[in-house]
């Protein structure tokens, strides 16, 4: 894992892309990703034992604390018009959906 480590930590320092840092290294891309998902699954597992020492979840999973409730809810709404045609938006729009209308309205007229 120590060896990996330092391979990936050189990839990074050199600022190359993955492609070209295992073509000039002889180093299989498929190898490079494998022990990257590795490290980062160590790590990982080692957050998670950290934070709850006693909790046991399953491989690969990662227990999280509760989220903590906002004291003060802030509802910005944002109107947008085009082509004549009001859309009133807040936090809770779906993006997708707002593009989709977006461009709707847009070529419509």
């Amino acid at each position: 894992m120590a060896h990996w480590a330092q391979i990936i930590q050189q990839r990074t320092d050199s600022g190359l892309c993955v492609k070209e840092f295992c073509e000039s290294n002889q180093i299989s891309k498929d190898a490079y990703y494998y022990w990257q998902n590795q490290l980062r699954q160590q790590a990982t597992d080692e957050i998670s034992k950290a934070e709850h020492p006693n909790a046991v979840a399953p491989r690969r999973w990662m227990q999280l604390t509760p989220a903590v409730p906002e004291q003060r809810v802030i509802t910005a709404t944002l109107d947008i018009e085009i082509n004549g045609c009001l859309v009133k938006v807040d936090g809770n729009t779906d993006p997708d959906l707002l593009v989709k209308i977006c461009c709707l309205l847009r070529s419509s007229l």
